[in-house]
């Protein structure tokens, strides 16, 4: 019993370190110095075994420390590889979490609306889809018409089918369906994430190597991949996260293989499966914000999109959209291709004249105004016109263009809401501009009281001299911006 103690005791102390060469050294001086001979020879066979023993030993806890620290390499690279995975899903979970949830408060809308006034769901689903016909001129009209029921059971059939793999670059997409089964009505699929970060970065990459991304598109295609897919992970800034194919395809301005998608019946109005709201273009808005004029018109003329209908962050149509990035040959194409679009606002009811004065375009507002004689004089949901706007963004060219060249009213103000220019221009510290409106003949808020208020008391007079009776004047809450016409 003691022996064991002892042995495990003398087992569990640390290892002692090897001698070096010193050490050895002066232990054979001091073999060596021994008279008996056999001791000697003893004493350097005993000393030559222990040396190579521990020689050994070293060496083998040497090869499993390597082999275990190699080991440990290997599980660290693939827990990253599983934390990557895992983020992965969350995300999914909580887009497809959040998106069940809006389709069940819209449910409940459409189920409590269709309750109280003894219709229908389908009623309800037609009259939102009239209400949507009017988008371009609603703050609130960001959703499209829509089957609940058909959505809410495709929500919950995809879920599982949709979650990405790690599979080769040009693998088709599991659906959980056969795999010559393809959605009978592309057009109209919702985007699903899919594809490895190996495809989205191959196109991200490749705005140079055009023929590559082509031949990387149509071999997916040819095997039955899914046109309407998006990118799941943020892996290279060009290519956003939640863009679909179109979207990357017209950011690298590939018209190859973009015409190869819309030849597959991909849903060209798609928006992007992102959370930030900055990001959530339509394909048509997203090139005519790039500038590219080739995608536009492919995705216009051969993908039949509704211009009209397709809109970017704000509600900003392609005509906002490529007039804040002065892009004159999309704008050209747009206002011959439509013309409605001019009167189009965006969720703050600005114009696309309001957008080219408070982003400095002086030959878009020269364009807008003089040639294509579009209303100088309309103001935003708050009231405020495009003079109001360049002043705010302190743009003293366009306030000059407006005024000096163009002719534009100089003192448009709606009453307790909306400054006249010059009052805010002055709020605003700009001095320059403060003084170019005063040389032109702008005036103060206080001023155009004034001038209304005596206006306002001869049409009193007026019609007390021919009725001979007191009345309040009928105008007095008319916006200022209307009764401004009225006086002049």
């Amino acid at each position: 019993m003691d022996d064991n103690k002892s042995s495990n005791h003398i087992r569990d102390q640390p290892l002692p370190r090897i001698p070096t060469a010193v050490a050895l050294q002066d232990l054979q001086v001091v073999v060596h110095d021994l008279p008996c001979a056999t001791t000697k020879q003893q004493l350097c066979t005993l000393i030559d075994g222990l040396v190579a023993t521990w020689s050994d030993q070293h060496d083998a806890l040497m090869d499993v420390f390597q082999t275990l620290q190699q080991r440990h390499s290997s599980l660290e690279h693939g827990m990253n590889a599983q934390t990557v995975r895992y983020h992965k899903a969350v995300r999914e979970t909580q887009f497809y979490q959040s998106k069940y949830e809006a389709l069940v408060r819209s449910y409940n809308r459409l189920s409590l609306s269709s309750n109280q006034t003894g219709g229908s769901l389908s009623s309800c689903s037609s009259s939102n889809s009239s209400i949507t016909t009017a988008y371009p001129l609603c703050v609130d009209g960001c959703d499209e018409p829509f089957d609940i029921l058909s959505l809410l059971n495709y929500v919950g059939d995809n879920t599982q089918a949709s979650l990405p793999a790690e599979t080769a670059l040009t693998t088709p997409i599991a659906t959980g369906k056969k795999d010559k089964e393809v959605p009978k009505d592309l057009k109209n699929a919702e985007l699903i994430f899919a594809c490895t970060d190996g495809f989205w970065d191959t196109i991200a990459r490749g705005k140079s190597d055009k023929t590559t991304v082509d031949g990387l598109v149509s071999k997916y295609l040819q095997r039955g991949g899914n046109p309407n897919v998006a990118k799941i992970t943020p892996t290279l800034e060009s290519v956003k996260e939640g863009y679909s194919l179109v979207h990357a395809l017209v950011v690298v301005r590939n018209i190859s293989a973009l015409k190869r998608v819309i030849d597959s019946d991909a849903n060209l109005g798609v928006y992007p499966l992102s959370k930030n709201d900055e990001d959530h273009y339509s394909p048509v808005v997203l090139a005519a914000k790039l500038g590219y004029l080739d995608c536009l018109r492919l995705l216009i003329e051969k993908g039949h999109v509704d211009v009209l209908k397709s809109y970017g962050p704000k509600q900003q149509t392609a005509l906002h959209a490529a007039i804040e990035q002065d892009m004159l040959d999309v704008i050209i194409y747009l206002l011959q291709l439509h013309p409605r679009l001019l009167t189009c606002l965006d969720v703050a009811g600005a114009t696309p004249l309001h957008y080219a004065c408070m982003n400095g375009k002086t030959r878009l507002v020269t364009l807008l105004v003089r040639d294509c004689r579009v209303a100088s004089t309309q103001g935003d949901h708050k009231g405020e016109t495009p003079l109001h706007y360049a002043v705010r963004y302190r743009q003293p060219k366009i306030v000059a263009k407006l005024v000096g060249d163009l002719g534009v009213y100089p003192n448009p103000y709606v009453l307790k809401q909306v400054l006249t220019p010059l009052d805010l221009a002055k709020s605003l510290n700009q001095k320059a501009i403060t003084n170019y409106l005063k040389g032109a003949g702008a005036k103060t808020t206080k001023e155009m009281e004034k001038m209304y208020r005596k206006s306002d008391c001869i049409t009193t007079s007026s019609s007390d001299c021919s009725s001979g009776s007191k009345t309040e004047p009928k105008h007095t809450n008319i916006p200022m911006l209307f009764r401004n016409n009225l006086l002049l």
